[in-house]
């Protein structure tokens, strides 16, 4: 007889509770779940049920219950994923989202598609923006949801490029991203930045690569801490060195390999906001590092030589012309088209107007998303 039922009632219950989400997962009420994203987490909920049953046999006394609360801290990493994941489709469902998560999905679609990779395409809200290769599923900060938090969707799917982006010319071995990033830990890094800074960045610079500008307007105005400009986390480069950075892909971007600047006085704006809300904290601002100048320039190689020919945005010019015509309208527009014209309004509009364009934004980022027409 085992003379301790705390350790069965625990591993027990642990056992039961995964197979509880087991069986919510598979619930038809969640059926916007997607049967790649019910196989992968299932497995993984799966594995950490039966490891928690396999611990009701053990008989060394000594170790079970080092081995049971090693197994609850494994499991509650996937309780956790797997309830915000419920309560993120449950959102959806119930269209709190003003169909934003849905949006999304398209552009993922449309991201996956240009970068010929293969992604479920499952967007739903947490605490923060973050992606979840595992299960192929990128969160949106909620509440915080709106057609200017679309340029975070793309950053978000660049972190799934550094594992599913091939190498498709035969210079590199497979996994490009993902090769150049790991040498940043290695002992002689191709540049001196931290490797998960360097991701991050790679991530932003994939998002203005396939969206546009937008992206940079909406990463600095709603994402930089001018107050702490300098200070990075382990995850995350300065809101400094993230500007920086920002700033030279658009002019990089913009130009081309031209004398004139396809973005036009987009740089010149941002860095006039930088430079105020630097002032206005009183920060100083500092140059950008070479060391930023030359990641910029591998990532930007890479991303020309993998990401295939489809990957750049390349319909700016659409962009303007939707501004010019925004009461109109025109036939055949992108997300991202949308999300540019609604910026390019913004900058000469007051921030009175603001939230008057961007429900209009979202409406015809919805018509783009899924080619309808206004009704009327």
């Amino acid at each position: 007889m085992n003379a301790d039922p705390a350790f069965l009632s625990q591993a027990r219950r642990l056992a039961r509770d995964l197979e509880s989400l087991l069986a919510m997962i598979h619930d038809p009420a969640l059926g916007g779940l997607g049967q790649r994203v019910i196989d992968r987490l299932g497995q993984r909920i799966r594995s950490a049920r039966d490891d928690a049953i396999a611990l009701l046999d053990q008989t060394a006394v000594d170790s079970r219950w080092t081995s049971l609360n090693r197994q609850k801290r494994a499991s509650q990493e996937i309780i956790d994923e797997t309830n915000e994941l419920i309560h993120g489709v449950l959102l959806r469902l119930a269209g709190l989202d003003g169909g934003i998560a849905s949006i999304a999905d398209v552009l993922i679609s449309d991201l996956a598609a240009r970068t010929d990779t293969r992604w479920s395409r499952l967007t739903i809200f947490g605490d923060e923006d973050h992606t979840t290769p595992t299960t192929e599923i990128v969160r949106m900060r909620f509440p915080s949801v709106s057609v200017w938090s679309l340029p975070n969707v793309a950053h978000e799917f660049g972190h799934s490029l550094v594992d599913l982006l091939n190498d498709i010319d035969g210079r590199d071995r497979p996994r490009p991203i993902k090769h150049y990033l790991d040498r940043l830990d290695g002992p002689e890094p191709p540049v001196p930045v931290a490797r998960p800074h360097a991701e991050e960045l790679f991530c932003d610079l994939f998002a203005l690569y396939a969206m546009g500008p937008a992206v940079a307007l909406s990463l600095a105005t709603y994402e930089l801490n001018p107050e702490y400009p300098h200070e990075a986390s382990d995850s995350h480069p300065s809101a400094a060195d993230r500007f920086h950075f920002l700033s030279m892909a658009v002019d990089r971007l913009g130009r081309h390999g031209s004398a004139v600047n396809r973005y036009g006085s987009i740089g010149q704006r941002l860095a006039e906001w930088w430079t105020a809300a630097l002032r206005a904290t009183g920060q100083k601002a500092e140059p950008a590092s070479e060391a930023l100048e030359t990641l910029l320039d591998d990532l930007l190689d890479l991303i020309r030589r993998h990401g295939g020919p489809q990957t750049a945005y390349d319909s700016f010019d659409r962009a303007q012309q939707l501004d010019a015509h925004w009461d109109a309208g025109l036939g055949d527009q992108s997300i991202a088209d949308v999300v540019n014209a609604a910026w390019l309004r913004r900058l000469r509009l007051p921030s009175s107007n603001w939230l008057e364009l961007e429900a209009e934004a979202l409406e015809r980022a919805r018509q783009a998303a899924f080619h309808s027409t206004p009704e009327g």
